[in-house]
């Protein structure tokens, strides 16, 4: 069957039941994994499905499938390749990949050192409501926004996630320089190609932020709606540096799962108080499998540090970009942040786009959009309209 619909180049076909890909745990818990692509019941066994009159030689095989499996590449229209993971059919039909798990894309995109793969989580839901993009901050990654997802998506709105080239399970750039503002922001353009809509709502976590504050200020943009997370025009030199130390920081390797929530736990902690379930969570999808030795690595090119290095000895000031900004904006902004001042948040409030300002406590940079006020908060925001007054200034 998959020779028959020409993917087999690009599935991994398996008669043994079990988990399939994810991380692989070790000790008590070997042969389990965390965050697998797919999990064949291992009570049900695969078998023949019924075969009429005109069914080819071998027929196809019904398979019982937990979660998502299996990834058929499809063209993009003027985007490239697409890779889509898709539920393998139980009676005939393609059923859509559920709620609980988004579907992973990859999209071909191009810098100056040559292509490389996009991967965008997609989080689909009925209707024609405008769809949102919502992009990471610097080391993290796409999944970070599991939870505004799944809220998002009861609210009827599809959501977009790409892990930022040389994140998650994006390509690295084979040239380290290339990891710059204007590379994220025309990788996004292309994501938003490949949606197809006339308008997206995004959302910005600190780079992503950036990434959107970028593309809002052009002529023509598609952004309606604009929220970004703890970030603004203008970033102290200080906090650069701050986050200059995290990066350059020589620990790149984990023993186990255990080391690694502890890392993060003490990196991270500006997050704020998390429950133990939301670090296990962004634990795991930091890491990925140590290549040539047991343990965990983490999931972003190392190289990132170079193109960082020179804005930690200036303030990053953006003021221009933001007065030409003309969609309505809401910034959250951590109440202990060292990314954007009290005062940052107040000018943003009266300039440009007089953004709307939510206060997060218990937290600095940046809030994790997983508390219910937070995931809230962002959700009304986006079921506004896309209202504008001339000159950059948002109605309301």
């Amino acid at each position: 069957m998959a020779n028959e619909k020409r993917v087999l180049s690009h599935v991994t076909l398996t008669a043994e039941p079990g988990a399939i890909g994810g991380l692989p745990q070790g000790g008590a818990d070997f042969g389990a994994a965390v965050n697998t692509d797919a999990l064949l019941d291992q009570c049900v066994p695969a078998r023949q499905a019924r075969r009429g009159p005109d069914a080819p030689p071998g027929g196809a095989a019904d398979l019982r499938v937990r979660r998502r499996c299996g990834r058929v590449l499809r063209p993009a229209r003027g985007c490239g390749e697409v890779s889509e993971a898709a539920t393998l059919p139980r009676r005939g039909k393609m059923r859509s990949a559920p709620v609980a798990a988004p579907r992973l894309l990859h999209l071909r995109c191009m810098s100056l050192a040559g292509f490389h793969r996009l991967a965008v989580w997609h989080w689909p839901a009925p209707g024609n409501a405008v769809p949102v993009v919502c992009v990471h901050g610097l080391t993290r990654n796409a999944r970070d926004f599991d939870t505004l997802a799944r809220e998002l998506v009861k609210r009827g709105r599809s959501v977009y996630c790409p892990d930022i080239v040389g994140r998650g399970h994006s390509d690295w750039l084979r040239d380290p320089m290339q990891y710059h503002l204007g590379q994220y922001a025309a990788d996004l353009n292309n994501v938003i190609n490949l949606i197809g809509a006339e308008q997206v709502d995004q959302v910005g976590t600190s780079l992503g932020g950036l990434v959107g504050m970028t593309l809002a200020a052009q002529p023509g943009h598609p952004i309606r709606r604009l929220v970004l997370n703890d970030i603004g025009p203008f970033i102290p030199s200080a906090a650069l540096r701050r986050l200059g130390r995290d990066i350059d920081a020589p620990v790149r390797h984990f023993p186990s799962l255990v080391e690694a929530q502890l890392h993060y736990r003490q990196t991270l902690a500006p997050f704020g108080a998390l429950s133990n379930a939301e670090w296990c969570h962004l634990t795991e999808h930091s890491l990925k499998p140590a290549v040539g030795r047991p343990g965990f690595e983490v999931r972003y090119d190392p190289a990132i540090a170079r193109t960082d290095h020179p804005w930690q000895y200036f303030n990053v000031d953006l003021w221009s970009s933001w007065r030409r900004i003309d969609c309505p904006v809401q910034v959250l902004r951590g109440a202990d942040s060292d990314f954007i001042s009290s005062a940052t948040c107040q000018r943003m409030a009266d300039s440009g786009p007089r953004a709307r300002i939510v206060e997060v406590p218990g937290c600095g940079h940046a809030p994790t959009l997983t508390r219910p006020g937070q995931t809230a908060a962002v959700a009304d925001f986006l079921e506004g309209g896309d209202e504008l007054r001339a000159g950059g200034q948002a109605a309301g």
